[in-house]
């Protein structure tokens, strides 16, 4: 009678394997399977050999170790950068992404409490030296080609200073054409509420400038008292936001507010870029330089741990695919040798070996 005797030695690692548990650094795996095709009469024998091939070809050296996940490594570096080099066992490198996320967080909120601290100086410092009166009522104090009387300077001082406020047409610039524009509250009697009015708005130009200054060839008829009456009867509030502050300090529209706009100088930028400024308003675009430096600064920390976390993200996942990679499988197929076996073949053997 003659029958096939099969034999299969597996090693316990492969359902760790399925489950996503790599096996150790280098593992073999045999299957021996033995087609055996004899007579009954050399079963015991074949039954001996085939035992003592087994006990030849079948071994392993297993030792457990994790696959690692790629999305966990990204994960925990997007929580915390470094956090998915420690998961990777990486702890030095790991600890490096943490102290540069250390020191940049350092930076931002060091410097934001100092821009901050900045931005109440440069508030304050406006509320005192740049009034709404003061620029309704000096706006076109240099509109005339001839020197006021209280003018201390020459002509030609005169005629560079007025140029500053021209147009493009060689026109003096109307106070509400310019994009940079102020903002500010104003009570209407018709509807018996106050609104918020531009300086840009044909309103303004129309009835509210000419109901604040009553201008007399471009000259105030009010003076700034007057003004300032006018203003709280008509609940005058001006908007004090991000582009006030910076147009005070920037652009020649805003000039005449400050309230010492008679120290009037002319500076040259170059590429014939003039603009008007005065001893107060210079102290306060100082202030705001200060602020806008200091931002930056806590906006390059910012930026800063933006990138790190990046970086860690991409260098955790990479880490975790080389740590996987490692992890080789090589196969090998070898017939299995038997000269009692009428085919001289006893069986088949498989081997995967896991690096």
């Amino acid at each position: 009678m003659k029958f096939g005797l099969i034999s299969i030695t597996l090693s316990l690692f492969i359902c760790s394997m399925v489950l996503g548990n790599i096996s150790s650094i280098e593992t073999n795996f045999t299957y021996s399977l033995l087609a055996v095709n004899q007579d009954t009469t050399l079963e015991a024998e074949q039954n001996t050999v085939f035992e003592d091939s087994i006990s030849i070809v079948s071994k392993s050296n297993i030792s457990n170790v994790k696959n690692k996940a790629p999305g966990k490594a990204m994960l925990y570096s997007a929580v915390l950068p470094g956090l998915g080099q420690v998961y990777m066992g990486k702890w030095k490198r790991g600890l490096i992404y943490l102290a540069l996320e250390g020191i940049a967080a350092g930076v931002w909120y060091q410097n934001n409490i100092l821009a901050e601290e900045r931005k109440i100086d440069y508030e304050s410092y406006a509320a005192k030296h740049w009034h709404f009166a003061h620029w309704i009522h000096d706006y076109y104090k240099w509109h005339s080609e001839t020197p006021h009387d209280n003018f201390s300077g020459t002509l030609d001082d005169w005629n560079s200073i007025r140029a500053v406020f021209l147009n493009n047409t060689g026109d003096y610039s109307e106070i509400r054409s310019h994009t940079h524009n102020v903002k500010f509250s104003w009570y209407e009697e018709e509807e018996g509420k106050v609104r918020i009015v531009s300086s840009s708005s044909a309103k303004f130009k129309e009835t509210i400038f000419n109901e604040l200054c009553d201008p007399i060839n471009y000259i105030c008829a009010n003076d700034i008292d007057a003004i300032n009456g006018i203003m709280i009867d008509k609940s005058v509030d001006v908007k004090e936001d991000h582009d006030f502050y910076e147009g005070i300090q920037k652009y020649d529209s805003y000039f005449a507010g400050w309230e010492d706009n008679d120290l009037v100088e002319v500076t040259d930028k170059g590429d014939n870029d003039k603009n008007v400024t005065s001893p107060i308003q210079r102290e306060y675009q100082s202030i705001y330089t200060d602020y806008n430096d200091i931002k930056k600064i806590a906006g390059a920390g910012t930026k800063f741990m933006l990138i790190n976390r990046f970086v860690s993200m991409i260098d955790g996942l990479f880490l975790a695919k080389k740590w996987n990679a490692d992890k080789i499988v090589n196969f090998n197929l070898d017939l299995y040798p038997d000269l009692r076996n009428k085919l001289g073949v006893g069986g088949v053997k498989l081997t995967m070996e896991w690096k």
